[in-house]
């Protein structure tokens, strides 16, 4: 019986690397927008919160790959 052998250093290709750092900017980003709409800064707001949800989705289709 032959077992195939899968790569169990998944957090160490490129690609998942990619992802958690595009996740930690987005997340970073609507926390930032989050606290603009708290100070009533409404442009800031739309920016940073769009920004952020950009690139919690290219992190998460990067992580998908």
């Amino acid at each position: 019986m032959v077992v195939p052998v899968i790569s169990t250093d998944i957090l160490a290709t490129p690609f998942s690397l990619v992802a958690i750092a595009l996740g930690a900017l987005g997340a970073g980003l609507v926390i930032g927008g989050l606290a603009a709409l708290v100070r009533a800064r409404p442009l800031r707001f739309a920016l940073r919160t769009l920004a952020g949800l950009l690139l919690l989705s290219l992190g998460a289709l990067m992580g998908t790959i």
